[in-house]
């Protein structure tokens, strides 16, 4: 049985991966800190391994131990108020693994790396209207910036068996950013428009994505990155239209302009300068909300890989919002 670390496991995403690979067969390891919450994992079907990435020492210990055949590095930070955060943990902890996981087992077969259409930026600028691997990266952001480097630097690391995944906005069960819409719906009955309701976003939902990613792990690629999405493109509209069906509600909605929105940033600023906390609305949000455009090019990932989505998005958003329910956020 392959042995397989998924590193962010404890995490929305990298709990899915967890379940992913336990489905697959692996002999799977969770990658966790110490203080860890462990609440969106599974109760078994795999084993735990405390990762402290400021302890290269005990890190190169635990992975010349297991050997591990695949690693998925989905650790990072994805909201930080100091940009060196940002390159330390999404940067040079990425670099590290990678480093050690070669040095410590030269038969290692893959070492996929969690990224973020974030790392090129929006699509508002290409020829075409779509984000692919011909688009030069423009990241509108410091944590698509973070991205970015850690692709490039990767991609320098000789006979590293790389895979580079970008999944676009990620939803599901566990999910607590896309929350928030959830819960504004059903309390409220608002579904709010943030900037302009005519920007195209793009979507995944987890399980799909989880899928996505082990499929590559599993392949023959090496040396490839795929955009991740679920081939489609929405108005904010649709998506919030589906919640609102499986609350079974009826919702008011309303455009919220961007210099309202920057007014409101402009406070929140103020208030994480005080705290030292990063809000959910922040100056790194508003760049990406102003952008219009979020489609990209899955086509390598259904190429290479006969990627569909088994999903459509009523369904994902009526599971996640039973999901909620169950859990007692909803």
């Amino acid at each position: 049985m392959a042995k397989i670390l998924i590193t962010g496991a404890s995490g929305f995403v990298g709990s899915w991966l967890v379940r992913e690979a336990i489905d697959r067969g692996l002999d799977t390891y969770a990658g966790i800190r110490s203080t860890s919450s462990k609440k969106l994992l599974p109760s078994e079907g795999f084993q735990y391994c405390v990762i402290d990435f400021e302890d290269p020492q005990s890190l190169e210990t635990i992975l010349k131990k297991h050997q591990f055949e695949y690693i998925i590095h989905n650790a990072g930070v994805t909201r930080t108020h100091q940009h060196s955060i940002y390159i330390k943990v999404n940067v040079d902890y990425s670099v590290l693994l990678a480093q050690l996981a070669l040095k410590t087992n030269p038969n290692l077969k893959k070492y996929v790396y969690i990224s973020s259409i974030e790392s090129h930026g929006s699509a508002d600028q290409t020829p075409d209207g779509v984000i692919d691997d011909r688009t030069i990266p423009m990241p509108r952001t410091i944590y698509g910036q973070s991205k970015l480097r850690a692709e490039r630097a990767l991609k320098k690391i000789e006979a590293l068996p790389l895979i580079i995944m970008r999944p676009t906005a990620v939803f599901g069960p566990g999910e607590r950013d896309f929350f928030m819409v959830f819960d504004t719906i059903k309390k409220y009955r608002f579904a709010p428009i943030m900037g302009s309701k005519k920007i195209k976003y793009s979507f995944i939902y987890v399980k799909d994505l989880a899928r996505a990613v082990l499929d590559a792990t599993l392949s023959q690629y090496v040396n490839k990155a795929y955009f991740v999405s679920d081939g489609k493109i929405y108005r904010i509209s649709q998506f919030t239209g589906g919640i609102a069906r499986a609350l079974n509600v009826k919702t008011f909605g309303f455009t919220i302009p961007f210099g309202v929105l920057s007014a409101i940033v402009a406070g929140t600023t103020v208030i994480d300068r005080i705290t030292g906390s990063k809000s959910l609305l922040n100056q790194e949000q508003l760049a990406k909300m102003k952008a219009l455009n979020w489609d990209c090019d899955i086509s390598p990932l259904v190429y290479d890989l006969n990627f569909q989505p088994r999903y459509t998005m009523d369904d994902a958003t009526a599971e996640t919002v039973q999901w909620y329910q169950d859990q007692g956020w909803l």
